[in-house]
């Protein structure tokens, strides 16, 4: 498989809701582990959700990372997607240090499609 990029997809179940009704510092604590990982953001956005909630994006000069909370839930959801050399062991370590989860599921994909002898 040709591998274009990596994609890492964090799901944590938290017992703050301060990280999970307002951006900051869950966007720092995002930004420090991307960057700690080899990634430059770009820029970065943010979208608080009314009653709670929010939704963050950077953009990474290799792609992209953003968060999604569901308060109701204790939920956030992490999706670091980069193409190029970054540290996938070094932003997850830093993302669990800063969060503490208290369950978690963790998914990585290459992304890219299987080459052959014959092209496929």
């Amino acid at each position: 498989m040709t591998t274009i990029a990596k994609h890492i997809l964090v799901d944590f179940k938290l017992d703050r809701q301060d990280l999970l009704t307002q951006p900051h510092p869950a966007l720092e604590y995002l930004r420090e582990a991307v960057v700690a990982g080899g990634a430059t953001v770009l820029q970065e956005h943010e979208h608080q959700f009314n009653p709670g909630g929010y939704t963050g994006f950077l953009l990474l000069a290799q792609s992209h990372a953003t968060i999604h909370t569901w308060p109701e839930d204790d939920m956030l959801s992490i999706d670091v997607f980069a193409c190029g050399d970054i540290d996938k062991g070094v932003i997850l370590r830093i993302l669990r240090e800063r969060f503490t989860p208290v369950a978690e599921r963790v998914e990585f994909h290459r992304r890219g499609f299987p080459t052959g002898p014959d092209g496929s």
